[in-house]
């Protein structure tokens, strides 16, 4: 993939002491960034959410230690409230920025999934998950952005695994070398190539076996979540746990199917 899709997510040091602690996001539109529920929530008991000053988005960075590329404000963090202790369904959150992230060779937004021919990836389709995260199951964490090849596996497979999942959840292999998702790479892209190319963004970094051999990672599957994440992208509605109705969501998607 050329250029950064990703965002780095920290969070003001006042409300989050934890500086070892922060997450991925993925550019999808000028003033969107989209990343996992559990990084907008302080706690999985309570949900509290992120105040929008808390919240520090940052696009444009290969190296943490050197100068980065610009840091934007947050408006609004839209929060789809589904996840629980013992599920990881609608693990997806919508971060809205103040300011518009300038597009350049470096700094590029990644297609979302389109539903009219965008299948979801079938097992062994090799895919490309990238963050900042741990280097090792024991850390420390990457100052570079890294990236790493992952095979898609069917999600019987994974449930074998993870008892938890969802069914709007899609999980890959390490393989041999381990290579996967590990602590402060969740909010992340996994990324699928279309025929023509172009790279698209099938899953949100969940969890998982960190640096396992032949261990596994969960992500929340965009395509299954698509109405909950175009719907707040082009109506603004901010979610909760009060949901639009199914129909407004399906004719609202339908109509937008080409964006």
């Amino acid at each position: 993939m050329t250029g950064v899709i990703m965002a780095l997510i920290t969070y003001n040091p006042s409300v989050w002491p934890y500086s070892d602690s922060f997450c991925g996001g993925i550019i999808i539109g000028k003033t969107k960034v989209l990343t996992a529920y559990h990084c907008t929530i302080k706690s999985l008991q309570t949900h509290e959410v992120f105040q929008n000053e808390d919240v520090i988005i940052t696009v444009g960075v290969l190296n943490k230690t050197s100068a980065y590329e610009s840091t934007r404000a947050v408006y609004s963090v839209k929060a789809i409230y589904r996840l629980s202790v013992i599920s990881t369904n609608r693990d997806v959150s919508i971060i809205e920025l103040t300011e518009e992230i300038n597009f350049t060779e470096h700094v590029r937004p990644i297609c979302l999934p389109m539903k009219s021919h965008d299948s979801h990836p079938t097992p062994g389709t090799e895919c490309i998950v990238s963050g900042y995260g741990w280097t090792s199951s024991s850390g420390p964490s990457a100052n570079i952005l890294r990236q790493g090849t992952v095979q898609i596996v069917s999600w019987d497979e994974c449930r074998n695994h993870f008892t938890f999942i969802s069914s709007d959840t899609m999980c890959t292999s390490s393989g041999e070398e381990g290579i996967g998702s590990c602590p402060n790479d969740s909010g992340g892209p996994l990324a699928c190539r279309r025929n023509n190319g172009q790279w698209v963004v099938f899953g949100i970094v969940g969890g998982g076996n960190c640096a396992m051999t032949n261990g596994y990672n969960y992500y929340s599957n965009v395509s299954s979540n698509l109405a909950w994440i175009k719907f707040p992208i082009y109506m603004g509605t901010v979610f909760y746990k009060n949901f639009p109705s199914a129909s407004e969501l399906t004719s609202h998607l339908s109509a937008n199917d080409n964006l």
